[in-house]
């Protein structure tokens, strides 16, 4: 397999023809033929028996480049000389291969897989990084690195605990640009107090945490930068690394001012041409819009109901929905529900409470959860931090508090932030990028948020400018 430095690929992207846009609406029209995908990229299912993957398949079908053999090279040489925990950073951009590095770190290792950890900050990132690593625990680093503790209130929260890693020798943490320093400095010391090796693994040209200091892949310890020739070759990763060079060149990524069809797989269109009717053709066949703003996003979600015939301000059947915490499995084999899932409702009644009960299948695997939420919050009237800080102080007055439910939110349309972890055979795009492009390092805010929706699209990514 042989490997493309960021210029050549940068000039793949240039000099690759593109199919002539004939007519003002040929992108679109090209464009419209490619939501027909009915499910997302990974499937997954509830098991967790292990199952040892097939190494000797895996050798034979993949050859490492050199510099991917050489981080293969340095990790091994990291975990056998390290006695008790350590800390190793992997960064790679998209198309690098860095899941193919961890998949012959585990080979190589020769570690049982009951003694190895697999995690990721969102639940939809630790199902996507358990479909790619059969055979292995896979769970949300919450579930992982921490327990419920009841408090004299009688509440519960999370606090920081090792319970779940005695006995683990490796912990491979994926996607953990999301994780920023105030829940490293909680779950690292509890690593050390088990005595388990670290592997993090991330993307350092994605969005940084929210609300949070940066801390993971300022100063890696290995990084993978060469492009794969044969994902070179898909025009997603071309565009992913034009926006790094831009970021290098000091200048945000300023997209042509014109419709563009790039390979068949990207396209470039006027936000005038994408009808609200567009819109809801891809969601209703498994793809996702992702907006930049909550404005937009509001907007258009309620835009696109109304499209589909959802027109009361109520929740309705086989309406879409995103979870935004969260929650264990249930009674009579209920399945866990994870942050960012998304998935259909069904079996919509109302509660004496006033909150609102349903059922809620997920759209990546089967199964379902019947789920309590608040209407206030679910039509984003108020937030959910905001009945918090309100029940609060009903608590300390000895009234009656607001039932809150699940945070839950339509899943129509979703923001960059939402969509890391998760990816789409199908991605639209409303080029946003601009709204983060404040200050003199602006630019990088802008083209850190473009290359994380760009990098969501596995087969098709639609750019609304």
């Amino acid at each position: 397999m042989t490997i493309m430095t960021t210029n050549q690929l940068l000039n793949h992207l240039n000099t690759k023809k593109e199919k002539p846009v004939t007519n003002p609406v040929d992108a679109v029209t090209v464009a419209e033929d490619i939501v027909a995908s009915p499910k997302p990229v990974f499937n997954v299912d509830q098991t967790t028996e292990p199952v040892q993957p097939d190494k000797r398949k895996k050798k034979r079908d993949i050859v490492l480049t050199p510099s991917q053999q050489s981080v293969v090279s340095k990790i091994k040489r990291w975990y056998s000389t390290t006695h008790g925990y350590g800390k190793f950073e992997l960064a790679g951009f998209a198309g690098v291969g860095k899941s193919t590095v961890v998949d012959f770190i585990l080979e190589e290792l020769g570690i049982r897989a009951d003694q190895v950890r697999m995690c990721a900050p969102t639940g939809t990132a630790s199902l996507v990084l358990k479909e790619k690593t059969p055979g292995y625990s896979c769970s949300t680093l919450h579930r992982l690195f921490y327990v419920p503790e009841l408090m004299k209130d009688g509440r519960t929260r999370f606090v920081p605990s090792a319970e779940n890693l005695y006995g683990v020798r490796l912990i491979i943490g994926d996607e953990f640009s999301m994780t920023g320093r105030r829940m490293a400095e909680e779950i690292l010391p509890m690593a050390k107090k088990a005595g388990c090796k670290v592997l993090i693994v991330g993307d350092p040209g994605q969005l940084p945490p929210v609300k949070d200091e940066e801390y993971f892949f300022v100063n890696p310890d290995a990084i993978l930068t060469e492009v794969l020739r044969q994902a070179a070759d898909n025009p997603i990763v071309a565009l992913s690394m034009a926006i790094r060079q831009a970021t290098e060149n000091g200048a945000p990524y300023i997209f042509p001012n014109r419709d563009q069809n790039i390979g068949g797989k990207v396209f470039v269109i006027n936000r005038s041409r994408v009808s609200i009717a567009q819109y809801a053709k891809v969601v209703s066949n498994g793809g996702v819009v992702i907006a930049g703003m909550n404005k937009t996003r509001q907007s258009l979600n309620q835009a696109i109901r109304s499209h589909l015939g959802f027109n009361e301000p109520v929740l309705m059947n086989d309406e879409t929905v995103v979870i935004k915490e969260n929650i264990d499995g249930g009674n009579n084999g209920e399945i866990q529900v994870t942050n960012g899932m998304r998935g259909k409702v069904s079996e919509v009644k109302k509660l004496s409470n006033g909150n609102i009960k349903f059922k809620f299948t997920p759209e990546a695997f089967d199964g379902h959860r019947y789920i309590e939420v608040n209407e206030d919050v679910l039509f984003e009237r108020k937030t959910a931090s905001e009945i918090r800080k309100k029940n609060k102080e009903l608590r300390v007055q000895g009234k009656r508090e607001i039932p809150l439910g699940v945070e839950v939110q339509f899943g129509y349309v979703i923001t960059g932030h939402a969509s890391q972890g998760s990816q789409w055979k199908t991605v639209y795009v409303i080029n946003e990028s601009g709204v983060f492009n404040r200050g003199a390092d602006g630019y990088k805010n802008a083209n850190r948020w473009l290359y994380t929706v760009v990098t969501r699209a596995v087969e098709n990514l639609v750019i609304v400018r």
